[in-house]
């Protein structure tokens, strides 16, 4: 009796013993030094990563100025690897800018000294995108500019 209940509690152990070795092999994880040494050496292949638009945006963006005052938004940013070198260029698609702000093609900001109350839309274009000497989609984004004061131009 005893030697039948030793090979019941044996064989009890084996099947624990080969349940536990499956799941460390099904479930193994990789230390996190080890995945992070690994991903820390990988570098990005070429190309362009990612495309944002005036003022960081992707879409619609409000832009608020006042009359007299300088105004600048900023042009759309690209992370082209590994250089960092991207070129563009832009356009207006529709509407107009407010009066005294203009659209500089290099690099694409839009500056300038409001002279008028009102709200304008304007879509802009960036097209012609290229990162590595490759070319890329570039992207639409619609402009909202509101532009408060006095309606007088500060000299």
């Amino acid at each position: 009796m005893i030697h039948e209940r030793n090979k019941k509690i044996r064989a009890a152990l084996v099947v624990c013993a080969l349940s536990l070795g499956l799941l460390a092999v099904l479930f193994s994880v990789v230390p996190a030094s080890a995945d992070k040494r690994k991903n820390k050496n990988k570098q990005r292949a070429p190309g362009l990563y990612s495309l944002t638009g005036w003022n960081g945006q992707s879409w619609g963006q409000d832009i608020n100025g006042e009359v007299g005052h300088p105004m600048f938004v900023n042009g759309p940013t690209a992370d082209c690897q590994p250089s960092g070198n991207w070129t563009a260029n832009s356009r207006i698609l529709s509407g107009t800018l407010p009066p005294g702000v203009t659209l500089n093609h290099a690099p694409s900001t839009i500056t300038g000294l409001p002279t008028e109350r009102g709200h304008w839309i304007v879509k802009m274009e960036l097209y012609d995108v290229q990162c590595g000497g490759q070319g890329y989609e570039g992207l639409t984004q619609e402009l909202r500019f509101h532009i408060s004061g006095s309606g007088k131009v500060v000299q």
